[in-house]
Order: C-alpha cells, then sequence, then structure tokens
C-alpha cells in the first residue's frame, strides 16, 4: 500500500501516476529478495519548494525509516517531477510518503501495484479490460522486476529492444479485448 500526503495533491492532477511512479520507484531500489522476507514499511517525509515553473526545488528530508538507497532515489525522483506551475513560489511543502510491503513471489505482482496499473492505464472504464488483461498476461509470462523495468523504460520514454519485444507480446495478446477505434 502506497500513501501520499493529500497537501500535495493540490499542486498535481496527476496523483495517480505519482503513485505509481513511487511504486516502481521502490520495487526497482529494494531487491525483491529483501521484500519477500518479511513485511517492509518504509516512511518518508520530505520538505521542498515549488518553482513558478513547477519544478521542486531545495528538497530536504524530514524524516525517515532509515533506508538510505529509497531515501536517496526519492530525492532523485522527486527533483525530476514536474507540478502545476503558478505566479508565485510555493514554498515549505511536505510530502508525506508511507509504503508498506508484504513479502512477494516473483511471478505474483503485489495486488496495490496492480491496482495502480489498471486505474492508471484505463481511460475510467473505458479500455479497463484492455489494461487487465495485459497484466495478467504479464504475470504469467514475466517476473515482475522484468514487469517494472518495462514499465520503467515505457514511462521515461527510453525503451530497449527487448522491453519493445515484451511490450508488442503483451499488446498482441490482449488487442482483441479492446475496440481499435481507442488507439485513434
Amino acid at each position: 500500500m502506497i500513501k501520499i500526503s493529500p497537501n500535495i495533491q493540490k499542486f498535481s492532477s496527476w496523483l495517480k501516476r505519482l503513485k505509481v511512479i513511487m511504486l516502481l520507484l521502490v520495487f526497482l531500489v529494494i531487491p525483491t529478495s529483501v521484500v519477500a522476507q518479511e513485511k517492509n514499511r518504509m516512511r518518508l517525509r520530505i520538505e521542498f519548494d515549488i518553482n513558478r515553473k513547477g519544478k521542486p526545488t531545495n528538497l530536504e528530508i524530514i524524516e525517515s525509516s532509515g533506508n538510505k538507497k529509497f531515501d536517496k532515489e526519492t530525492l532523485e525522483a522527486m527533483e525530476k517531477m514536474r507540478f502545476e506551475r503558478s505566479d508565485d513560489t510555493r514554498k515549505g511543502i511536505s510530502a508525506d510518503i508511507n509504503i508498506e510491503l508484504d513479502g512477494l513471489n516473483s511471478y505474483v505482482y503485489p495486488p496495490q501495484m496492480v491496482k495502480e496499473f489498471i486505474d492508471g492505464c484505463s481511460n475510467g472504464e473505458e479500455g479497463k479490460e484492455f489494461c487487465v488483461c495485459m497484466i495478467q498476461q504479464a504475470e504469467k509470462q514475466y517476473p515482475w522486476e522484468t514487469f517494472l523495468e518495462v514499465s520503467l523504460e515505457i514511462s521515461e520514454g527510453k525503451v530497449s529492444p527487448q522491453s519493445k519485444e515484451i511490450f508488442q507480446y503483451l499488446l498482441s495478446s490482449c488487442i482483441t479485448k479492446v475496440p481499435i477505434e481507442e488507439f485513434f
């Protein structure tokens, strides 16, 4: 489960995407072997400003559960984020990020991540069947870490030939689940 403090929601209209990005970050930063051992809880409170262009500046960790690698990667991810533009610089914004992970099998995707993927992938109820199909096909065929790598590459727009092949397989397996008009 991931919770992001509601105080930053007013600066970003795409909170669902932020949750997916944070989950991807967590699972790429923390080895599956560590996650599989036990329940993991991570907490991070960050304070920052947002300049007029919507870029976070002056990021500072106020409170942490102690996972240095997670903290570092989260700060780097936050630096790359963009919030809504404003006429004024917004100062002293805090973001509380609370993440709880249950142990997992590499071919069993975490239910919260599956839900976030489907919510972020589909446009409401439209295309939901397609998104459900894609993640079910991925879960049958690829370990969790592979799915995360492909998802991250797609979100960054830097897709490797191997990831493109995986995505094309998932797409072709599920294309009949959604009318072709939805792609145009």
